[in-house]
């Protein structure tokens, strides 16, 4: 089940950024690290309202941002789409 998360998951949601985080660097990836995302940015995503999190269970196993925020970069694609388009960010799903 995917719902939007409340600042109840903040320290759990801090805790599979971390996991995937180092996965990622064990991997050679080093697209993150340990300053981004930071709390912050999770914090700010709960309270913008555009942070989910997938449950399994009631475990809670992936985060992340669902908004219609896009890089510059994207600007010269020719899109598709007729109305809004939604874009997903810190998409993070636990190793484990």
């Amino acid at each position: 089940m995917i719902r939007r998360l409340t600042t109840d998951f903040l320290e759990e949601s801090q805790q599979i950024m971390k996991e995937v985080v180092a996965d990622m660097l064990d991997g050679g990836i080093d697209q993150w690290d340990e300053i981004y995302p930071s709390l912050e940015d999770l914090r700010n995503d709960i309270l913008g309202e555009t942070a989910f999190g997938y449950f399994e269970e009631n475990r809670f196993g992936a985060y992340f941002v669902m908004n219609d925020v896009f890089s510059p970069e994207y600007e010269s694609l020719d899109w598709k789409v007729s109305g809004k388009a939604l874009f997903i960010h810190r998409l993070s799903v636990k190793p484990s």
